[in-house]
């Protein structure tokens, strides 16, 4: 898993060495969301894991605190069985670059 992770982030996310990485997962994503932290770690990042209690729905927001730290992360994977990419902490985090 650790190298599929590894081509995601040097790929489609183009990680850069020193770069601050959030991947929020959820208890049936855990195990990929630790893979997804030791590929960012190998390729120099500062990778945060954030564990969420899974939503009810997609779209449904992520609780305040990871809400936050969307908006200070450099790259942000949202590795969760439900889709987190239409909450408004997203487009929040969007806005703040």
């Amino acid at each position: 898993m650790e190298e599929g992770a590894r081509l995601v982030l040097q790929t489609s996310a183009v990680l850069r060495e020193g770069e601050r990485v959030l991947i929020v997962t959820d208890e049936g994503t855990l195990a990929l969301g630790e893979a997804f932290v030791a590929a960012a770690k190998a390729l120099g990042a500062d990778p945060v894991l954030a564990s969420i209690v899974p939503r009810a729905a997609d779209g449904d927001e992520p609780p305040e605190p990871v809400g936050m730290a969307l908006q200070s992360s450099d790259v942000v994977l949202l590795v969760t069985g439900r889709s987190l990419t239409h909450p408004h902490a997203r487009r929040a985090a969007n806005r703040a670059g």
